[in-house]
C-alpha cells in the first residue's frame, strides 16, 4: 500500500474545542483525514455533533469532519496514516488503554496510527536517543505503559508517552503515533 505524505507548510489553526473536550474520549487530527473505512456519512453536521456521534456509537473508532460542507464520516477504524486535507479535522477515539492504566503485558496485535508532521506535546514519562521513528514505535509497543510516542527528526529523540495530547500540533520535524488496541491474547 502507498501512502502520499504531504509537505505542507500551515498557519497555526485555531478552533473552538468541542463539548466533549473535558471527557476526552478523542484526538484530534486538523487539515486531515484519514481516508477510507466509512460506514455513515451525516451531511448538514456540526463538529461537535460529529463527535457525539462517534463517540455514542461501539462501530465508530474515528471520524473526519469537513468544515466547509458540514459533513461528517464515521469511520470502523482509523487509517494506519492520516493525509493532509486543508478543511478536515480527523478524530480518533482513544483506546481503553489510553483512558486507563494500561495492563497489558505484551505487544502482540498493538496497533498504531501514525501522524507525520505533528506533535502531542506533553504526558512524557521517558526521553531517549534512536536513529529513527521505527525504533521509537517498537519501544512504545514493547512498553505497557505507553499509549502514545513523538519522535523528534532534528534530534533524533524520542518521548514516550502515558497519554496522546487531545489536540495535535504541526511541526515539519515529528511525526506521532497513537496506540489504538491490542489484541485480546496480549491483555
Amino acid at each position: 500500500m502507498r501512502v502520499l505524505r504531504v509537505a505542507i507548510i500551515s498557519t497555526p489553526l485555531v478552533l473552538a474545542a468541542p463539548a466533549l473536550a473535558g471527557e476526552n474520549k478523542f484526538v484530534f487530527v486538523p487539515q486531515s483525514d484519514s481516508p477510507g473505512n466509512d460506514y455513515l456519512r451525516v451531511d448538514n453536521s456540526s463538529f461537535d455533533d460529529c463527535a457525539r456521534r462517534c463517540d455514542a456509537q461501539v462501530a465508530c473508532n474515528a471520524f473526519t469532519y469537513n468544515r466547509i460542507r458540514g459533513v461528517c464520516f464515521l469511520k470502523r477504524s482509523a487509517n494506519a496514516s492520516t493525509t493532509f486535507y486543508a478543511s478536515g479535522i480527523t478524530g480518533i477515539k482513544l483506546s481503553l488503554s489510553e483512558l486507563a492504566p494500561s495492563t497489558h503485558t505484551g505487544n502482540a496485535g498493538t496497533s498504531f496510527v501514525i501522524i507525520a508532521r505533528a506533535d502531542s506535546p506533553g504526558n512524557d514519562y521517558f526521553k531517549m536517543t534512536l536513529f529513527t521513528v521505527e525504533e521509537c514505535q517498537h519501544s512504545c509497543e514493547a512498553d505497557k505503559e505507553c499509549n502514545a510516542f513523538t519522535y523528534n527528526q532534528a534530534k533524533s529523540e524520542c518521548f514516550l508517552k502515558r497519554a496522546a495530547t487531545q489536540w495535535i500540533h504541526f511541526y515539519a520535524l515529528a511525526t506521532t503515533g497513537l496506540k489504538l488496541a491490542s489484541s485480546p491474547s496480549a491483555q
